[in-house]
């Protein structure tokens, strides 16, 4: 579904990633974890086209690198960053509108199902955007995101400051989200959250693959834990 061959991208002239390579199938979850500072999120914005990248990223035999990232969404994909990027000035309603593709009448997902799981969204569905709370904000940007039916999906830490109530619905959303044939592409900080719901994983260093497996390999591997992952 997606195959990325030595990807390599950065910022000015600091190059980030340094030659990745790692697949995403249909429908399932794959995690992609490291320590801060590995790349991880220069790599999700590498296959969104929002920098310059070299390499090749083929999403269903189509080559992504050098597309603008409208284009790119267009073919299918949907990001949830880190910094969630809403609209402030619009309403929670006319936020998960915007998430629409341009002629897209029907999906996987509705307004009124993503509003029904998550009802404290629901009650403020015309409060402007940037009044909401930054839990509530992830959770609009994750909805928005789904409205547009990606069919892969590249969410950049979804937990992050969420109560740990909050942070059980999104893992269920997620595997709701896979069990409808829609990829993930995880990038979490919570190992024990981004373990649990993934089928396959990538260890990130130093922006470049350590480590592929499952998580009961990474389990074993105990001195790559330490060495890549524990703070």
């Amino acid at each position: 579904m997606l195959e990325v061959r030595n990807l390599q991208a950065g910022y000015g002239g600091s190059q980030v990633l340094q030659g990745i390579s790692f697949c995403v199938n249909a429908g399932e979850i794959v995690s992609l974890l490291g320590r801060n500072g590995s790349g991880r999120s220069t790599l999700l914005k590498a296959l969104m086209g929002e920098l310059p990248a070299r390499g090749s990223v083929l999403w269903r035999e189509q080559q992504l690198v050098g597309l603008p990232s409208h284009r790119i969404a267009r073919l299918g994909l949907g990001h949830v960053p880190e910094q969630r990027h809403i609209f402030p000035t619009l309403s929670v309603g006319q936020n998960l509108e915007m998430g629409r593709k341009p002629g897209q009448n029907t999906g996987r997902w509705s307004q009124e199902e993503l509003l029904e799981r998550f009802p404290g969204l629901a009650a403020r569905l015309d409060v402007p955007g940037g009044v909401l709370s930054g839990g509530e904000q992830q959770v609009l940007s994750l909805c928005r995101a789904l409205m547009g039916d990606p069919e892969l999906l590249l969410v950049d830490e979804p937990s992050e400051g969420l109560a740990p109530a909050l942070v059980e619905e999104i893992a269920a959303l997620l595997q709701e989200v896979a069990r409808r044939e829609c990829a993930i592409l995880l990038v979490e900080q919570r190992l024990n959250f981004a373990l649990r719901i993934c089928s396959r994983l990538y260890v990130m260093g130093h922006g470049e693959i350590v480590f592929s497996g499952t998580p009961e390999s990474l389990h074993q591997a105990e001195s790559l834990r330490r060495e890549w992952l524990q703070v």
